[in-house]
């Protein structure tokens, strides 16, 4: 820099500063570009309202009776004028459909909590506004994107991070994974939730059992959204036992214990409200 002429020191000085600057936090670009990138090709198909499907009604109204403090109901509960316009047009509720609760019975525990939680706490914020919730699950998608740039470059550095953009770029161009995005259902969460517990199982895998802990809560958080995750949760659990009962026990019993105490503490709750095993 000192051979150049004085002109010349300040642009190089710039250029010099600024390539040090991008591999410092080029991590984090890589982060961005991967989280925008999916948020655009998911977005790209112009979804105005979020769709309703047929299971949509009873994760509503499950969502919607818990705000309202009535309970864990997928039926309209109480009278039809603690519903508001948008909940009783776009599901269609009638006067003959809501019920009382000794009519009902005990509540309907079987279906998990995840999710109408999710659209709860979205309620609570916004108001009961099902097109909202498209708003948040286009937010995960961005999520998504930077927990797979993040999952690559954990995983295998610059090299991974660079392969998981083009994985994120594959996996945006696939029409059958963006539907759930405008859907009022379970699979987009479950699928943020699963993105980051490989995250959370990838920064694991180079550490302690304390790292596990967070691979365990992320995962129940998942099959609470989604039951039937809970196989890959076997599946992840078998494999973490054989890769580190010669190494670790620590790690086995800090996934295992977390994960195993919050299912069964739902399924005790579930059980004891419905009146039958779940």
């Amino acid at each position: 820099i000192h051979s150049e002429t004085p002109d010349h020191r300040p642009i190089i000085y710039f250029k010099t500063l600024l390539i040090e600057y991008m591999k410092k936090y080029e991590i984090v670009l890589l982060c961005v570009a991967g989280g925008l990138l999916l948020t655009f090709l998911f977005g790209r198909h112009e979804w105005k309202h979020i769709e309703i499907a047929p299971d949509s009604r009873m994760y509503h109204l499950l969502a919607v009776n818990m705000l309202q403090g009535k309970g864990y109901y997928l039926v309209p509960v109480g009278s039809i004028e603690d519903y508001d316009t948008q909940t009783i047009e776009r599901f269609s509720i009638k006067d003959t459909e809501v019920m009382d609760t000794e009519v009902i019975g005990k509540p309907f525990m079987a279906r998990s909590p995840g999710y109408p939680l999710f659209l709860s706490l979205i309620y609570l914020i916004h108001g009961v506004n099902v097109d909202v919730v498209l708003s948040y699950q286009i937010f995960l998608v961005g999520l998504i994107g930077i927990l797979m740039i993040l999952t690559g470059w954990i995983m295998w550095g610059k090299f991974g991070a660079i392969m998981a953009l083009i994985a994120v770029l594959v996996f945006g161009m696939n029409r059958d994974v963006a539907y759930p995005v405008s859907q009022l259902l379970t699979e987009c969460l479950a699928m943020f939730f699963m993105t980051a517990a490989a995250t959370s199982a990838a920064w694991a895998k180079k550490g302690g059992w304390k790292r596990e802990l967070l691979v365990s809560l992320i995962m129940s958080l998942a099959i609470l959204t989604r039951p039937a995750l809970v196989f890959v949760g076997l599946v992840y659990g078998i494999i973490l036992f054989f890769q580190s009962i010669r190494t670790s026990w620590g790690k086995i019993f800090a996934f295992a214990g977390p994960c195993t105490i919050i299912l069964l503490a739902w399924s005790v709750y579930a059980s004891l409200n419905s009146g039958h095993i779940i």
